[in-house]
């Protein structure tokens, strides 16, 4: 959706941890 956040809702105080990018891609030389 688009708008402006509410910094005051609990919806946007959410922090989830964040996988490394390595765990979960890989990146190819061609």
């Amino acid at each position: 959706s688009l708008g402006f956040a509410d910094p005051n809702a609990v919806e946007n105080s959410l922090v989830t941890e964040r996988a490394p990018v390595a765990e979960f891609a890989r990146f190819l030389d061609r």
